[in-house]
């Protein structure tokens, strides 16, 4: 008889997932976070890494976020900064799968960005191979020394790298019609906070926060509003945490708490596990994994088993109390593990407490120790060694075509007669060709209908050779409720595994998520863990009622402001009925939907439908305005048949928007130029000024206000410890928002782009106090000019009143300073030799003018009007 087990999980809770990490450093979050610093594993985790090796198995590209907190607490808490080692480590851990260790090549797209008081790109989406690894490592290697952030603003971070990875989605799907599997790995070392603002942050951090609009930051009392709106926004049914799920965003967090560490990490897990002990958090169910790191290795770790669970690796259970050994023999300090023909690839990561250790790798047919990075051999099987932390390495190795020497027990171990006895970390994952499929057929409202899933191994290969035994589940998810299910499945080794799950009635959506998970022992005793990709499985209304087809709606990209359609069939039932819409909600404004070129929003306006008889008919999305993001919504649709009550559906649709080329715009302009072109010459150079009349796109890029002191032939920045000036990637934000091409305000100057008056002339830049300067000799101060290519710009604010309080010959202010997105290292060179030519005398002018006439409360600008002329072209972290 079939044994069948159906749980429901109401809301947003999670599914048991079991880390075997050991040691008790790096723990699966629990239902009920602690705040004493352990690393308690009970209670239901998250499964984010499991999904997303699931999601990787029937998609050949991963987009990944890595945000970076760079708060100030850090200086503490990770003196060393080993979050940068553990991250370089896994970063060559994603770069494994590019060459095929998930089984298949994967691209993988790699975004890396920081906050603290706000959300910024350190390094653009940029894709991961050999030649681009090393950039990325650099921008990565950054990281050591950003710690100057002001606040831990974890929910700013998740908001834009949401619409980081929604941007880049849009883009990728255009042009592959497939949207990536996507991931958001956070590290951080404390909780969410927001902190009020003193007066020489606000130039740079702002008063208010987008979650929180009426909240004044510069009041401790609008700081903890701001706390608690951002808490309320992060949880609240599609709030943030509710985004990123439903953008299918597998959420990887990692927080470093040392032990007695006081920080409350609730909220955190809460986000990605979708509950804590403050309560669930969000309407959907959560597909997340949090880590919880209590010390270095924990740390190193951890970073170390998202990378390795996210290519497809199961976890070997580790050995306890592993130490550094002095021979080769030590019995004490190996991991084994045992390969068979199911197993294709192997990783390990194993470290010691201190530097000068050598990994040990034994197989069946000999040993070699790992001493340095690279290619090493064992009895003639060829595996690749990286450096981690310079405390040890990650080893992995290929199962050669042939089998020669791989199947039997395995053994690594590390070797230091220094540190001889020391604790050591050793984990293991090992890659199978063992995968999974779902076998569900079409489900029906308040019926009862067979689910099933199937073991796939490799050609010629026979369950009974190589599995002791075997498990198998499915999990339902209702994508508009947010309920999940999980069905354990019966049957034998070989499958199919078979089950029964009943669809609630007062279901509504057209389509479930569906996917199977499979755990096999093989015969060597080795436990392997496997998802299939997530698939969408119709929902039927009961029998006789209208149907529709198919599951979910699935439309081509919109460019620019223009529509997209795709065909719905609806089924008719058993008598004559009509289908309306309710409404339809996206997760992006400014779209609107028409069924079969109509409304159709009420039953008197309602699609005639006839019994039995299916009806077509395009349903069309219309965006008015311009953006790149993926777009996912549902449509609310209500069905009638005479004589039966009228139900709902909510059907799934998803597009994504690309910004494309206005030709609106274009055509404009080019009728504009015909006509000024035959009539008036002169004026053709007026409207071509008038037009061009703009700075460089403000989304390209960054400014920084940066406090200084001007003396002794020194400049020295006074945001903090006074020092020489140097630039920090961590100074710049981004103009978007600040104003448009034509009119911006920064730093306390605003910035207007004016069409000369002779049609000769060029695009007149000119920049000036916001509220006003002094009144000087001559008008200096008062209003300058300078290149509307603003990157390698720069402009000197003088504060009056404190350089008149300072001795003479020196003069205090506010230096801005510009730079696009990309690539800052030639950038920072260019503005710093800039500076040094002409900041000393432009600063020395403005104090003289100053010096010269009674104090007034409005300050001066001078800018650069020689900005640097050549394009960045290089490396990415200056």
């Amino acid at each position: 008889m079939t044994r069948v087990r159906v749980r429901p999980v109401a809301g947003a809770c999670a599914l048991v997932l079991v880390l075997l990490l050991g040691g008790g450093l790096v723990s699966p979050s629990t239902a009920s976070a602690q705040d004493d610093g352990s690393d308690g594993s009970s209670g239901e985790s998250a499964d984010g890494l499991l999904a997303l090796a699931g999601c990787l198995q029937g998609n050949p590209h991963l987009a990944v976020s890595l945000v970076f907190d760079e708060s100030r607490s850090l200086r503490s808490s990770d003196p060393d900064a080993l979050r940068v080692d553990a991250a370089v480590n896994a970063l060559d851990g994603l770069a494994e799968l590019t060459s095929g260790a998930a089984g298949k090549p994967i691209q993988v797209d790699v975004e890396v960005a920081a906050f603290s008081d706000r959300y910024r790109t350190a390094l653009p989406w940029t894709t991961l191979d050999d030649e681009t690894v090393p950039t990325i490592r650099a921008s990565l290697l950054t990281f050591k020394d950003r710690t100057d952030g002001i606040e831990t603003d974890i929910v700013s971070a998740l908001i834009g790298a949401r619409a980081a990875l929604s941007a880049h989605s849009a883009a990728l799907e255009s042009e592959t019609e497939q949207s990536p599997c996507k991931a958001v790995v956070l590290f951080t070392d404390g909780d969410f906070v927001v902190n009020a603002r003193k007066a020489d942050e606000v130039a740079t951090a702002g008063t208010s926060k987008s979650y929180a609009p009426g909240a004044d930051l510069r009041t401790d009392e609008g700081a903890a509003a701001a706390t608690e709106a951002g808490r309320e926004a992060a949880c609240a049914p599609d709030g943030v945490a509710d985004g990123l799920r439903g953008d299918d965003i597998v959420l990887l967090s990692v927080m470093l708490k040392p032990p007695g560490a006081k920080v409350d990490d609730d909220f955190l897990a809460r986000i990605t596990t979708g509950d804590g002990a403050a309560g669930p958090c969000g309407r959907l169910p959560a597909s997340g994994e949090f880590l919880r790191a209590s010390d270095a290795d924990a740390l190193i770790s951890g970073f170390d088993e998202v990378a390795a669970r996210a290519a497809g690796g199961s976890p070997v259970a580790p050995t306890d109390g592993l130490v550094v050994c002095d021979k080769a023999d030590c019995s004490e300090g190996g991991q084994t593990f045992v390969l068979d023909a199911l197993t294709r690839r192997f990783r390990v990561l194993a470290i010691g407490p201190g530097g000068s250790v050598g990994v040990r790798v034994s197989g069946p047919d000999g040993s070699t120790l790992v001493q340095e990075a690279g290619s090493f051999e064992v009895a003639g099987l060829t595996g690749e060694a990286s450096e981690v932390a310079g405390r040890g390495f990650t080893v992995s190795m290929d199962r050669p075509d042939d089998g020669e020497g791989w199947d039997g027990t395995w053994t690594v171990s590390v070797e230091s007669v220094a540190l001889a006895g020391e604790p050591a970390t050793i984990r293991v994952y090992l890659f199978s060709d063992v995968t999974v499929s779902v076998g569900t057929e079409p489900l029906r409202r308040g019926s009862a209908a067979e689910v099933s899933a199937k073991l796939v191994l490799p050609a010629g290969r026979k369950a009974g050779d190589f599995l002791r035994s075997a498990e198998a589940k499915v999990q339902i998810q209702d994508p508009i409720s947010g309920a999940r299910s999980t069905v354990e499945l019966d049957g034998p080794v070989a499958g199919p595994f078979v089950g029964t799950f009943t669809t609630p009635t007062d279901t509504t959506a057209n389509a479930f998520d569906v996917s199977a998970e499979l755990t096999v022992v093989t015969a060597d005793g080795a436990s392997i863990t496997t998802r299939s990709p997530r698939s969408k499985v119709l929902v039927l209304r009961p029998e006789g009622s209208i149907q529709f087809t198919p599951a979910t709606l699935s439309l081509p990209t919109i460019t620019g402001d223009s529509s997209t359609s795709a065909d719905l069939t609806i089924v008719g039932g058993k008598a004559d009925g009509c289908v309306w819409l309710e409404k339809s909600t996206f997760d992006v404004s400014g779209l609107t939907v028409t069924i079969d070129g109509r409304d159709a929003i009420s039953e008197a306006s309602c699609l005639k439908v006839t019994a039995g008889q299916p009806l077509t008919v395009p349903v069309e999305v219309t965006s008015a305005r311009r953006a790149d993001a993926t777009v996912s919504g549902v449509l609310r649709l209500h069905e009638a048949t005479t004589g039966q009550k009228a139900t709902v559906t909510d059907l799934e649709v998803s597009t994504s928007l690309v910004r494309g080329v206005d030709e609106a715009r274009r055509v404009f302009l080019a009728v504009v130029l015909m006509a000024a072109g035959l009539l008036l010459p002169l004026g053709l150079l007026l409207v071509i000024n008038a037009v061009s009349a703009r700075f460089q796109s403000l989304d390209v890029v960054r400014g920084a206000a940066i406090p200084v002191r001007i003396t002794n032939g020194a400049v020295e920045r006074t945001d903090g410890q006074p020092r020489r000036l140097r630039f920090n990637n961590s100074d710049f934000e981004s103009l978007a928002g600040t104003g448009n091409v034509r009119r911006f305000t920064f730093g306390g100057v605003e910035f207007r782009a004016r069409a000369s008056r002779n049609p000769f002339g060029a695009t007149v830049a000119l920049a000036a106090p916001a509220g006003g300067a002094e009144k000087l000799k001559g008008g200096v101060g008062r209003k300058v000019e300078l290149d509307t290519m603003l990157a390698g710009s720069w402009v000197y604010l003088l504060d009056p009143d404190r350089t008149r309080a300072d001795r003479k010959g020196a003069s205090d202010g506010t230096l801005l300073a510009f730079v696009t997105e990309g690539p800052t290292t030639d950038q920072f060179t260019r503005l710093q030799a800039d500076l040094d030519r002409r900041l000393l005398k432009v600063a020395a002018d403005l104090e003289g003018a100053v010096r010269a006439k009674a104090p007034t409360p409005a300050p001066a600008a001078d800018p650069s009007p020689e900005p640097a002329s050549e394009p960045p072209v290089v490396d990415a972290d200056g």
